[in-house]
């Protein structure tokens, strides 16, 4: 049967997807009911019911020695469910499947036989492969950066500045983030992005506030509080 994985994502341990009965992955023991997997930037875990050794002769294919190559420092975003591949070709067998809201590095591209773009991608040690046409590069992460929040009353000097926003269009700006399920990133996570160290989610943005203004206390931090997201002042 298809076997679910986890994985720590951002701030919290999520199903990350599944991967197909009769595939082969290297696992580490652990104490627990599970085994831990090289999963992108972190590890994985599998049930270790779903398990059992290898039967013979079977192996891991990788002809070209790209399972000892370095990533790419690339990586690609998934905004739904998506299909993973024994092999760069949507007749191939089934890997498994990446969850939605996820970044994934990226070993390297290339096209098919019929000009399609693949993903190759390292996982529990062994390589699979996405189309493009299910998931798409990760172009960076987003860092929002705010200087004063005055409510519209108060704001008769800055009211057409870019560098002062009022309470209301800040409290609907974090209240879309909130309804479309971004997660906000502290700057140790978004050095840990920067780094190759740290799986994050796809839907995620770093929130910052400078210059040091009482305005970020008294209107910016009960909204956040509200919304239940992080931000950073400097």
């Amino acid at each position: 049967e298809n076997a679910a994985v986890w994985a720590q994502i951002g701030d919290k341990m999520v199903t990350v997807g599944n991967i197909r009965a009769g595939q082969i992955i290297a696992v580490e023991p652990t104490a627990a009911s599970y085994y831990a997997f090289n999963f992108g930037f972190g590890k994985g875990f599998i049930d270790k019911g779903h398990l059992e050794p290898v039967q013979g002769r079977q192996k891991v294919e990788d002809g070209l020695g790209d399972l000892n190559k370095p990533l790419s420092n690339q990586n690609l975003v998934t905004w739904k469910d998506t299909p993973v591949y024994n092999a760069p070709s949507a007749g191939s067998a089934p890997f498994g499947v990446l969850a939605d809201n996820l970044r994934y590095p990226i070993l390297h591209k290339l096209k098919d036989r019929l000009n399609q773009t693949w993903y190759q991608i390292r996982i529990g040690d062994r390589l699979a492969y996405i189309s493009a046409l299910d998931a798409q590069p990760d172009n960076g992460l987003s860092v929002l950066t705010y200087h004063h929040i005055l409510r519209d009353e108060e704001n008769t000097r800055f009211r057409h500045t870019s560098t002062t926003t009022s309470v209301r269009a800040f409290n609907n700006q974090m209240a879309w983030l909130r309804d479309r399920g971004y997660a906000t990133l502290s700057m140790v996570q978004l050095e840990g992005y920067v780094k190759n160290k740290i799986n994050l989610p796809a839907r995620a943005v770093v929130i910052t506030f400078d210059d040091g203004l009482k305005s970020v206390s008294r209107y910016a931090y009960p909204v956040l509080k509200q919304y239940g997201m992080k931000a950073t002042a400097f």
